[in-house]
């Protein structure tokens, strides 16, 4: 009987591996893992059915390390499936998990081969025949270690999908995710306990094949529903703090050790694996009716009949809105999760929102709980759009309305929208998302489970949601404009300073060239006109390379540095063309990790502005310090000096300066420097009583 069931498990594998073949001929990462999978599954049944016919021990033991081989060959494959498994990023998965899919493919195969004759031992007892116990060798031990940590990360990821998809993709993927787990927990079970009691039961191989069969025939159910590719999830990727299998997991070890103590002290041991697979499978047919969202929708009818409950708790759903869309800041991004609070909400499979593109014609796809990207560019065709007339029909209406009675170019272009994919899904919907005779987008719902229709209430609360989703997107528009109103405004303050520093320039030169015929024999005007080049072309190449250093990328290159001997440097350069007293105060400070290059165009920066707000002959001073362990560099002025309020509102913003010469970029690109440094940028000042620019970085030890 047991040869029997492992032929039958090994018939549906290859039947099923035989309708994937056919129905999915591209090739893809989850379609190959899922073949090849199917395949492995099979080659076990048929080795697992040579093992039970066999009528001497070491023929059973030939088939049985065979078997293990095949198994060994397993978690890598179906690791792969499950992390690629209706991922629309599924390269991107496998290139980042290379190395732990390369572990569970190439560990467990090695210890086959590498360890063929540990993999299993002498009978139990020794005269027994081979359908009773066999002892796992050591290698034997670690592999059944591996096939379970595969196992379990295989049901986290297939765990990870079914939590993402909602309506039509959960339809899709949920007999596929139930029927693989089916099979992978009872390998969980079957591996547990050849570990707990360091033996192999080979009744337990005859239930790893009663799994299959029902897991094959939830997985060809899931086949014919839709293709591999057709759904694109993006799970997220904390799982070891949110996943249910995980706990469950861990859970399960801890008690199987407990029940089996338990059951061996009251005699009954035998019949403690059959009790487990009993619980097991109850408990998988229990989930697979709570997945059932037709059991879901009923349960709440009933609910709603008898006990006099209204049917929707609107506190929880505003609550639930301003939640998970409150943070989207993006259109897409809230589209997405608004499809999928509506699906969950009217319980509703297909819920797709359509915004209005830039030019107001064109339809996009905003967010969907049933369509990919690649299925909204398929299903619309580009020669469809709204024009004036159309808008302005949506606009007049205030509630949703269903397709089938919209007629016209309006009526098709609704209905390429959203399209039905049950035939019994019930009545389509399509509510315009419109403010003040302005339209953004449409709402287009459809396929209710059951092909339930939409009681009064329902539509109500789906006009205004719609409201809710209408300002919200307004508000995302608005801050969109907004943020490109406050970039012009920041273009047209820099060409302000452009515009009057140019104009200066060139007014200088016309002036000159105009009185050049007149004056050219003149010595003493040439040289004024050849200072005034002079001074036009260093004014040009100054504004050209303080503009140039906004713009380009900050680049470090630190080293261990000492500060005063850097500042010496400095102040040495700029003496030659800056004539102005500078005072040094250098204490000795501790190292500094810094780019050489970099400080000193902001030591540079702050000994023009002291300059330029001082006198001719005010002192200026520059002194080290060692303070609450920052290494400090201050520049000291007796200069004008800046009011507490100008400090705290433009000081170090771009394009905001009090000298009649600046364009406000020096003390902006310095706080950026000393900041990429790890250090701070200070300062002190009162109007009439000068100023106090200190640069506090860390110490060479605090920065390593």
């Amino acid at each position: 009987m047991d040869d029997i069931l492992e032929i039958m498990a090994a018939v549906a594998c290859f039947a099923l591996l035989a309708n994937v073949c056919y129905a999915e001929r591209r090739h893809t990462y989850a379609r190959d893992a899922l073949a090849l999978g199917l395949l492995l599954f099979g080659a076990e049944c048929l080795l697992g059915a040579l093992a039970a016919r066999a009528t001497l021990l070491p023929e059973a033991l030939f088939w049985l390390r065979w078997r293990l081989l095949v198994m060994a060959l397993l978690p890598g494959c179906w690791l792969l499936f499950s992390a690629t498994y209706a991922r629309g990023d599924a390269a991107v998965l496998v290139r980042r998990d290379r190395a732990l899919l390369l572990a569970l493919g190439v560990l467990p195969t090695g210890l086959v081969l590498f360890f063929w004759s540990s993999l299993l031992q002498e009978a139990h007892p020794p005269t027994a025949r081979h359908q009773g116990w066999l002892t796992l060798g050591p290698s034997g031990v670690a592999l059944h270690m591996l096939l379970i940590v595969g196992s379990v990360l295989c049901l986290m990821n297939l765990e990870r999908t079914l939590r993402t998809s909602i309506g039509t993709m959960r339809w899709r993927i949920k007999y596929m995710i139930v029927g693989l787990g089916m099979v992978l927990i009872m390998r969980c079970y079957s591996s547990s306990q050849a570990l707990l009691y360091s033996l192999i039961d080979l009744r337990l191989t005859t239930w790893d094949a009663l799994a299959l069969l029902p897991g094959c025939a939830l997985m060809h159910l899931a086949v014919r529903r839709g293709s591999l590719h057709a759904v694109d999830l993006y799970p997220s990727h904390d799982v070891l703090y949110r996943s249910l299998i995980l706990m469950l997991a861990a859970a399960y070890l801890l008690c199987v050790g407990l029940f089996a103590e338990i059951a061996t002290y009251l005699g009954v041991a035998t019949w403690f694996p059959l009790q487990a697979f009993i619980l097991l499978v109850s408990l998988l047919g229990v989930a697979t009716i709570l997945l059932s969202n037709r059991l879901r929708q009923q349960l709440r009818q009933f609910i709603t009949h008898h006990f006099r409950r209204g049917a929707y708790d609107y506190r929880h759903i505003w609550s639930l809105f301003s939640e998970q869309t409150g943070t989207a800041t993006d259109p897409p991004a809230f589209c997405r999760a608004a499809s999928r609070l509506i699906a969950d909400t009217l319980e509703t499979l297909s819920v797709s929102i359509w915004l209005l593109a830039e030019d107001g014609q064109r339809l996009t796809l905003g967010g969907s709980s049933a369509l990919s990207e690649t299925q909204a560019r398929q299903q619309v065709s580009t020669d469809r759009y709204l024009d004036d007339t159309a808008r302005r029909q949506l606009c007049a209406q205030t509630a949703p309305v269903p397709v089938r009675t919209m007629a016209g170019e309006l009526g098709a272009v609704v209905r390429q929208l959203g399209q039905p994919e049950f035939k019994q899904g019930g009545e389509y919907f399509c509510l315009a998302l419109a403010a003040r005779d302005e339209l953004c987008g449409l709402l287009v719902l459809g396929d209710r489970i059951g092909g339930a229709a939409f009681t009064s209430e329902e539509l109500e609360l789906l006009k205004t949601i719609g409201h809710h989703v209408t300002a919200h997107l307004q508000r995302l528009r608005l801050a969109r404009h907004l943020a490109d109103a406050k970039k012009l405004e920041a273009f047209q303050t820099m060409s302000a300073f452009f515009v009057h520093d140019l104009k200066n320039t060139a007014a200088t030169l016309a002036l000159m060239l105009q009185n050049l015929p007149r004056h050219f024999d003149d010595p003493a005007f040439r040289r004024d006109a050849f200072q005034a080049i002079a001074h036009s072309t260093e004014k040009l190449n100054s504004l050209i390379t303080r503009l140039s250093q906004f713009r380009q990328d900050l680049e470090l290159h630190p080293h261990p540095t000492d500060l005063p001997d850097l500042a010496r440097q400095v102040v040495a350069g700029w003496h030659t063309s800056h004539p102005a007293t500078v005072t040094l105060a250098l204490a000795a400070v501790p190292p500094v990790m810094v780019d050489d290059e970099q400080l000193q165009k902001v030591i540079i920066n702050l000994l023009a502005n002291a300059r330029e707000s001082s006198s001719p002959d005010a002192p200026i001073q520059l002194r080290t310090a060692l303070r609450d362990g920052w290494v400090c560099l201050e520049v000291l002025d007796h200069g004008c000096g800046m009011s507490a309020a100008f400090m705290a509102q433009a000081l170090f913003q771009p394009f905001q300066t009090t000298k009649p010469q600046g364009i406000g970029i020096g003390l902006f690109q310095s706080k950026l420097i000393v900041e990429a440094h790890g250090g701070r940028l200070q300062v002190q000042s009162q109007p009439g009583s000068g100023s106090t620019f200190c640069i506090c970085l860390p110490t060479q030890e605090e920065h390593t």
